[in-house]
């Protein structure tokens, strides 16, 4: 089956996305690393958080629940810790 032109573009968009996020990740650590800028580390983790470690917990329902409330909970729990993360590297630019 041939794909359709959404279909290439989406895996297209999908590919620039994971190396924007890759690369906003290493500067970030970069940051933290080399300049001792602990905001790049906070931004570092926000991302990891809300894209790697939220679709890799998305992946398996646990504590017994059905894979729609496991993915409800998981998105509501990844969104905190992501905000939670931005608002500290906010006030560590400051």
């Amino acid at each position: 089956m041939e794909a359709t032109l959404f279909q290439r573009a989406l895996g297209y968009v999908s590919y620039g996305v994971t190396l924007v996020g890759v690369l906003a990740v290493a500067f970030g650590l970069w940051a933290w690393f080399a300049a001792g800028r602990t905001t790049g580390l906070a931004i570092a983790l926000a991302i990891v958080v809300a894209g790697p470690l939220e679709d890799r917990l998305m992946r398996r329902p646990r504590f017994g629940l059905a894979a729609d409330e496991w993915a409800k909970w998981v998105d509501q729990f990844t969104s905190l810790v992501f905000l939670l993360l931005l608002i500290w590297a906010t006030s560590l630019a400051l």
